[in-house]
């Protein structure tokens, strides 16, 4: 096994990592392994796509060290916001042109404010089950007096999604959900997030770990050291990581962590 006694920091994905589908709670041999890395001076954070506002009461409740929010275009520390990547404006003008005119939903998200174009039950239902509140309706145009650092595009056909994105140079995607992809700038991504996290820290490559399961943290996957994908994950997240674990539901972050950070005590 790796040598992993340097390790001061591990990054979470969220939904299928810490939390189970449709859970609201962090499972219990979670908590306790998440206790122990604290415990033992590790700092521990979120890495999501979620926007911070949407975190659940359970993970707000908990004082992450830091949050890496928006899949890394907004990172968040002791309430404050450290690092904003937004989408470039000629982008963002290019995406309300086109749904000014398109059937599709899409999620605006600020660094302070979210809305959406229209209301959909299937889709209000996705987030509704992930404990989500309703977002505000508002136009699209709206979006053009704001620094969007997301859209959420519910958009199932990835031959459509990459239409869209190739009218928008400085943009690129990921899919986060079968009916959804997020948008974001090129060059974007939970693993530059991470990074700017890890220079507010001073933390290394080598001194970090980090945990997910789907298609939108394979770069994160790929690119730390010391990787871990949940077996309750995508093809692609397992391909990326560096170790695989069991299914959250049968304790395999905590598993994994003990496998991988004897020094716990797990």
């Amino acid at each position: 096994m790796a040598d992993t006694s340097k390790v001061k920091g591990l990054f979470f994905d969220l939904d299928g990592t810490l939390l189970g589908e449709g859970a609201r709670q962090i499972p219990d041999s979670a908590l306790h392994a998440l206790s122990r890395a604290r415990a033992h001076g590790m700092l521990i954070f979120i890495a999501t796509g979620r926007h911070f506002l949407s975190l659940p009461p359970s993970i707000a409740d908990l004082q992450f060290d830091g949050y890496v929010c928006l899949n890394g275009q907004h990172c968040v520390v002791d309430g404050r916001t450290v690092f904003a990547n937004p989408v470039p404006r000629r982008d963002a003008a290019t995406m309300v042109m086109f749904m000014e005119s398109s059937p599709y939903v899409c999620h605006w998200l600020g660094e302070s404010e979210c809305f959406t174009n229209r209301y959909d039950p299937s889709i209000r239902k996705i987030f509704d089950d992930l404990g989500i509140g309703p977002f505000t309706l508002r136009p699209p145009g709206d979006a053009l007096e704001m620094d969007v650092l997301q859209f959420e595009l519910f958009v199932p056909d990835d031959a459509i999604a990459d239409q869209v994105v190739a009218e928008m140079p400085g943009c690129c995607w990921t899919r986060w959900h079968e009916a959804g992809i997020d948008v974001l700038s090129k060059g974007g991504g939970k693993w530059m997030g991470i990074e700017k996290a890890m220079s507010h820290f001073r933390l290394s490559n080598e001194e970090i770990i980090v945990f997910g399961d789907a298609d939108n943290d394979v770069e994160m996957l790929r690119n730390a050291v010391f990787s871990v994908a949940m077996g309750n994950g995508t093809p692609a997240a397992k391909a990326a990581a560096k170790y695989l674990a069991d299914d959250l539901e049968n304790d395999g972050l905590q598993r994994a962590m003990a496998h991988l950070l004897p020094q716990l005590g797990l």
